[in-house]
């Protein structure tokens, strides 16, 4: 359950715009604003290990039941960052995985249940974020014990 953790965040990641595996490995980011003027794009950076990925049990009173959905949730139940992963959800996040975009109507809902997941991260204070300039310059920029900095080398891409 933690790589499948780790693939929805994966998933999810790329959902949002993260497509290196420098930029997203053992984070789920999610975009919290991009500016076309400057052409920058701020993500929250949240470590895979906030959150667990669990099977969601069965409630049907039928003696022959089996799973059809998994949970994915924020360790912090205040938070109530949850996304309920359906086998249609899970197919389409593993396309994003693929670098495949939503477009489709009959997706729609699935994205919406995306969306809610991703608004309700965004609520919650993160102490990293990543700052995409011009769609190639990578910033990481972090808080620790109150004091904010721009870690160095954080774009994976020497040519960038």
């Amino acid at each position: 359950l933690e790589r499948l953790r780790d693939r929805l965040c994966e998933a999810i990641s790329r959902a949002n715009g993260i497509v290196s595996a420098e930029q997203y490995g053992q984070f789920l980011c999610v975009r919290t604003m991009h500016n076309r003027a400057v052409d920058l794009t701020v993500f929250k950076r949240f470590p895979c290990a906030d959150f667990v990925c669990d099977i969601l049990p069965v409630t049907a009173r039928q003696i022959e039941t089996l799973p059809n959905a998994l949970v994915l949730q924020h360790k912090d139940k205040r938070i109530r960052a949850e996304l309920t992963v359906s086998l249609d959800l899970f197919e389409l996040l593993m396309r994003f995985t693929e670098g495949y975009r939503p477009g489709v109507e009959e997706q729609e809902p699935l994205v919406t249940d995306l969306a809610q997941f991703q608004n309700r991260l965004l609520n919650v204070r993160a102490d990293e974020l990543l700052l995409l300039e011009g769609g190639r310059n990578l910033h990481r920029v972090r808080q620790i014990n109150g004091i904010i900095e721009l870690v160095r080398n954080a774009n994976p891409d020497p040519a960038a």
